[in-house]
């Protein structure tokens, strides 16, 4: 993946997250960032396709943060797990996990539909055109 890519990613979850926020507000923001995602690729290769890419992330990125392994042996579509995990760890731990995910995912994506159509696909998303208000934390 470009750099490029990689700082938007990165500063889509912490625009949605708002200043200093907490691991809940970081995962809520990487859910939704998901959820736009999922927003945008179902109609085009389907739920299940979105979920492969997803569940397909999560393999690739519990190698690298053993953490998320647990998210392999339950994944829902709704991405609850995920945002339970998340606002679990410290605000740090959160973002690294959440933007890992994120980046794995859009680069699987490159994989398949080439660079140019997931940049085209995804822009919306990585600009929070979808949600552009930060994420609330709804942990307590």
């Amino acid at each position: 993946m470009e750099r490029d890519d990689s700082c938007r990613i990165s500063a889509s979850t912490a625009k949605r997250a708002g200043n200093t926020p907490s691991a809940g507000q970081i995962a809520n923001a990487v859910v939704a960032t998901f959820g736009d995602i999922h927003t945008i690729l179902a109609p085009i290769i389907g739920q299940e396709g979105v979920f492969a890419l997803y569940r397909r992330s999560v393999f690739i990125c519990a190698s690298r943060h053993t953490c998320l392994s647990i998210l392999n042996d339950s994944l829902e579509k709704d991405f609850s797990g995920l945002r339970l995990l998340l606002a679990q760890q410290t605000s740090d731990t959160a973002t690294t996990y959440g933007d890992d995910l994120l980046k794995t995912l859009n680069e699987l994506l490159i994989s398949f539909i080439g660079s140019s159509l997931s940049e085209r696909l995804l822009q919306a998303v990585w600009e929070n055109s979808l949600s552009d208000t930060p994420a609330q934390d709804t942990s307590s």
